[in-house]
């Protein structure tokens, strides 16, 4: 986000409702560079950490069904609950 406002309540607020940094012009141009890469990286690591778990999840899903064993089954049982995530990468 950038604003013409400089106060610490309008970038808690703005950071809470979701924008990725704050910042209040004047702002310098290499501000503004290096916070467009690491939104970029944060996406670019979001999707990558998509990509895995969805491969992740395939993978075992399409073990667990060729698995004969009660304890293999049960062992994958453990790790597709534990592998869903919801804490942020970065």
């Amino acid at each position: 986000m950038i604003t013409g406002l400089s106060q610490i309540e309008t970038a808690v607020s703005a950071m809470k409702l979701g924008a990725f940094d704050y910042l209040s012009k004047p702002f310098d141009p290499d501000e503004l560079k290096l916070a467009v890469g690491r939104a970029m990286e944060r996406r670019r690591l979001l999707q990558e950490n998509l990509t895995l778990k969805t491969e992740v999840s395939s993978r075992y899903r399409s073990r667990t069904s060729s698995a004969r064993a009660r304890r293999m089954q049960a062992v994958y049982r453990l790790i597709a609950q534990c592998a869903p995530t919801t804490a942020p990468c970065c």
